[in-house]
């Protein structure tokens, strides 16, 4: 079994800051974009088993990113 990685993009430190928390005490692997072009790059190259997109982003919108 792989350990489960998630990928959330999202420009707010706050939100980013709220997820590394509430994760910690699991199995997931974090990765983290501040925009849709990083996150969709990231998205790419660690095929994450979950992203968690932020609706508003500096550079694109979500709809794009996906």
């Amino acid at each position: 079994m792989t350990t489960p990685r998630l990928l959330v993009i999202d420009d707010s430190l706050t939100i980013r800051k709220l997820v590394e928390l509430s994760f910690r005490t699991t199995s997931f692997v974090l990765d983290f974009a501040t925009s849709g072009a990083e996150g969709v790059a990231k998205a790419a190259q660690s095929a994450p088993d979950v992203i968690l997109l932020d609706c508003v982003l500096p550079d694109m919108k979500s709809a794009d990113v996906c």
